[in-house]
């Protein structure tokens, strides 16, 4: 098996309270040809320090200093800056598996394709198993891969929880300053690709500060800056129209679920809500028609009908049951 130079990019600013275990977990894996590169984006809380502190600790660690400019232009430096022929994405208020990093690798290399994509959980602690043990591969291959990441099935359209070859970011960098980041470049990493190893388990854990209810959902505020994602939506639409047309309907059930969320979030009174719903109504016919959708998401067109508040309602619902130690217990008791 080849041992090829993998590199860590772990974008940080202002994360002390979080970045010892973050760098604790890329640190201790079991693949350890790695070049970490932690890539500062201008902190002032210390964690800069910190990743001082770690360089003299680990002689795989590299530190950037920048100033600050945002997650995008951080990741941007470490693809530009990294020596690795392949490449992965750890925030630095999250942590992955002991051996995470040797999984993705040994599925890429054993399918022989460009990208190896795992599944991330949401954790509010930091008491999850560290080691991976049981999973399935699957390949897809490139126009697979975009039909189920635009899908959300095995694949997702997050940065993290995948390793890809270096040379499929040749002309892509994340848009500096903008939100949604990913979903603006993800789809076209994944065109650029000759395919996608799917490592069906948990290979990050993407760390949540605040898991209030009302916070996030409820009372969580509107900006105009949502509705970047759903302008990326409708670029990716675009994109598969023109490249990959056989699986444009899955392009179309991603803009109805960005509709949905955005519906979410908006208050009763927002202008913007009257386009949103008309956009809801030409999309979700669709989602409903389509035997590839998700039942979650024809569960969502069916909710639609109810307007803003059964759609606030449902996701408030879900995000109470999550939240329960019994669908925690249950979820450890059935990985």
């Amino acid at each position: 098996m080849n041992n090829e130079l993998i590199s860590v990019i772990i974008p940080v600013y202002n994360v002390k309270d979080y970045i010892h275990i973050c760098l604790k977990s890329v640190i201790n894996q079991t693949y350890k040809n790695l070049e970490i590169l932690l890539v500062d984006d201008g902190s002032f809380d210390g964690s800069e320090k910190i990743c001082d502190d770690y360089k003299e600790i680990d002689g795989r660690i590299k530190v950037i200093h920048k100033d600050n400019k945002g997650l995008s232009d951080t990741r941007n430096v470490g693809i530009d800056n990294c020596s690795g022929k392949y490449v992965t994405f750890v925030d630095s208020d999250d942590y992955i598996p002991d051996n995470a990093i040797e999984v993705m690798y040994n599925a890429l290399i054993n399918c022989d394709v460009d990208i190896a994509a795992g599944q991330y959980k949401e954790v509010f602690d930091h008491n999850e198993d560290t080691s991976i043990s049981d999973y399935e591969i699957i390949k897809l291959n490139t126009e697979e891969s975009l039909e189920m990441m635009m899908y959300m099935k095995v694949i997702n359209n997050c940065s993290v929880a995948k390793l890809y070859n270096k040379k499929v970011f040749e002309g892509t960098r994340y848009p500096v300053g903008k939100n949604y980041e990913d979903m603006a470049t993800t789809y076209k990493i994944m065109a650029n690709s000759s395919g996608t190893a799917v490592v069906d388990t948990v290979v990050y854990y993407y760390f949540q500060r605040d898991d209030s209810i009302t916070h996030s959902i409820i009372n969580k505020s509107y900006s105009k800056k949502r509705l970047v994602g759903l302008k990326y939506a409708f670029k990716e639409l675009a994109f598969i129209k023109k490249e990959f047309p056989d699986i444009v309907n899955s392009a179309r059930c991603r803009i109805f679920v960005e509709c949905i969320t955005v519906l979410r979030d908006m208050p009763v009174n927002e202008p913007d809500k009257k386009i949103i719903k008309k956009l809801i109504k030409r999309y979700r016919r669709f989602v409903l028609h389509d035997k590839k959708a998700q039942k979650k998401d024809k569960v969502l067109c069916y909710i639609s009908y109810f307007g803003q508040i059964g759609v606030k309602l449902s996701f408030v619902l879900r995000r109470m049951v999550i939240n329960t130690r019994f669908y925690q217990l249950w979820n450890r008791m059935n990985k």
